[in-house]
């Protein structure tokens, strides 16, 4: 679905599905959550996803993904981590989630260096992976600092 810019539009494409009693429905739940992170409207893709009892791995993904579309690298290293406690077992698909994951922690090493919390939240990311050899890695550099 493309991305649809207007406020006006979003909000009769979500009276629709109210009206239809789709709201409900997995699949379009999906279809939304994936248009607002499209279009930089995490705010209301958080909104539907925060809504939904059971979340999969594809509503993970996008969350993830609409979140480091706007430069909100924190905050996709969190939900990356909420997913993790949530007992989301990561795929091949999800990998990709990783690697934004360590593409977002790079970014915020770069624009705050002395934060070690972006340290702590990389090395928990590699240590729920099993990958004990970057996370020990990163320790080391949260030493340096």
């Amino acid at each position: 679905m493309g991305c649809v810019s207007k406020a006006r539009e979003v909000d009769e494409l979500r009276e629709m599905v109210r009206r239809e009693r789709l709201d409900e429905d997995v699949c379009i739940k999906n279809v939304m959550i994936g248009m607002y992170s499209r279009c930089g409207r995490v705010g209301f893709a958080r909104m539907v996803f925060d809504g939904m009892v059971e979340k999969d791995l594809v509503l993970w993904s996008l969350m993830i993904e609409g979140y480091g579309r706007v430069d909100l690298y924190f905050k996709a290293l969190e939900v990356f981590k909420e997913m993790r406690v949530s007992g989301i077992v990561i795929d091949y698909v999800a990998s990709l989630d990783v690697k934004i994951a360590e593409l977002a922690a790079r970014s915020l090493f770069e624009l705050d260096a002395k934060n070690l919390g972006h340290y702590i939240l990389l090395s928990n990311v590699y240590t729920s992976l099993g990958k004990i050899e970057e996370a020990n890695r990163i320790r080391s550099l949260m030493k340096r600092k």
